[in-house]
Parts: C-alpha cells; structure tokens; sequence
C-alpha cells in the first residue's frame, strides 16, 4: 500500500505506517459518501465531532492494541492517557468543520513520537487520495515524490490562525506583497506549504498548544524545508502555542521585520 515509503523508513516505522495509512484508506469511501451530508454534536470546547471521527480512531487505537502493544496511544477524541514515552498521537479528521460542510481542507493525520521527537508523520488528503508523510531528517513525500517547499520571492500567501492580532500581523507584512488567509486546518496548511502551493502558516491565538493538530503539520512542513521560528523571528527546534512556519525567503522578511519593531 505505501510501498514507496520502505527504502525510506525503518521496517518497524514501516510497519506503524503502513497500519494507519490502511484504516484511512479503508474509510477514504465512506468519507466521500458523507462529505457535507454528516450530522454533529459539539463537544465541551466548542469544536464540533463526527460518527467518522470517533470510529476511524476506535479502530486505530485497536490496530495498535494487537498489533503494537509497546507503543501507547493517543487520540483527539478518546484521550491523551499513555505513560508510554514512545506512541502514536491521531487527529482522525482534521478540518473536522470542513469535512462536515464539505469544503476543502479535510484530512486524516498521525504521528509517531519517540523519547519527546515526533519520528515520522503521515497527513492523507482523503478527498483527492494524497499521501503526505515524512521522517525526521529523510525528507517529506506525496505519495512516491520528494516534496520541496516554494523558492519563489514576492507575491506571499500565507495562511493565518490568529486571535485578536491579526491586523498587526497584516500591517506588517502586507507591504512586503504578503497576501494573508484565514484557514484553521492544520493538516491542510501543511501540504499546501510542503507542496509549494503555500509560503506557510502561522499561529497566533490564544487556545492551548494541540499536539493532534501540530505533530504531523509542523515535520512535513519542516522536513520539506520550511522554517519554523517564533513571535521574535529565533529559530524553534519544538513548537509550542505560537510560531510560524515559513519558506526561506518569507521568514527572512519576517526577522527583518520583526528585528525592526
């Protein structure tokens, strides 16, 4: 099923891969059929969940129950508890507000954390049939092809999550030909950097870090050469609430214009 992944990563990677690409692949049709015909309910912290989201990671925590018993688990919908240092953390539909009005920007998303460091990250772009994964220090993929992020300079578009600062954010960077969207899916922000149709995302809000959301977004985007700094334009090795994540050539507009005030 992802056989263009095995020359890249590790046979026990492969084999962790190759079990989460096969339950979002399993359920590719059934998503299809339901996109923007699915019923909700809203949870207590006003984001909105599917039928699809629990059974998609009901049936991953099950896969690694029998299939991985060493490595913990942990999902947006049914709980973060592991006192496993090494897991898999899955954000069954990403872009679960997209999915059910069926706009674009649904995907499935998992990572794979070792000793703190996210090792491998796979994002699948259901409706078009995508696979987007990586391995730290190896690179990102679409599917067989190494990705590479826009080397392009001027004419900026950048996704943007903020909170009550976005139009700092655009006073700034509006004169540089930065062109600013608001788009809250991180998976899709991801691939739209890594494949070139994007100079980045940023994230500038109030709510908590969520590691579901950030494991896989933030390493295909870096391991296809964006560049991860902070609020004060340093270099981030981990994310945290807050960071942006950029081509080369928009974060070097970013610290020249944040050195500057």
């Amino acid at each position: 099923m992802i056989e263009f992944a095995k020359d890249v990563v590790g046979e026990q990677n492969y084999a962790m891969m190759e079990t989460v690409v096969g339950v979002f692949k399993q359920y590719r049709e059934r998503l299809l059929e339901a996109y923007g015909k699915l019923g909700y309910y809203t949870k207590e912290d006003r984001t909105r969940v599917t039928e699809f989201d629990l059974m998609i990671e009901r049936d991953l925590r099950g896969e690694f129950e029998r299939n991985f018993p060493e490595v913990g688990f942990k999902g947006e919908e049914t709980g973060y508890e592991t006192d496993k240092s090494n897991y898999i953390i899955v954000d069954p539909i990403d872009g679960t507000e997209n999915f059910i009005r069926g706009m674009p920007g649904a995907t499935n998303m998992a990572a794979y954390v070792e000793g703190g460091e996210t090792v491998w990250a796979v994002i699948y772009d259901f409706v078009s049939d995508a696979l987007y994964w990586a391995e730290r220090g190896k690179g990102a993929w679409l599917d067989g092809k190494r990705l590479r992020v826009s080397g392009r300079a001027g004419h900026y578009l950048a996704t943007i999550q903020a909170a009550e600062n976005f139009d700092e954010w655009y006073r700034k960077l509006r004169p540089h030909e930065v062109h600013l969207r608001v788009f809250p899916a991180a998976g899709y922000e991801s691939i739209l950097l890594a494949g070139g149709h994007s100079d980045g995302f940023m994230r500038l809000r109030d709510r908590a870090y969520k590691e579901h959301d950030e494991r896989s977004a933030t390493l295909i985007a870096m391991e296809a050469g964006g560049e991860l700094i902070d609020l004060e334009g340093n270099v981030m090795r981990k994310v945290f609430k807050n960071y942006i994540i950029v081509t080369p050539n928009l974060a070097k507009i970013i610290k020249e214009e944040l050195a500057n005030g």
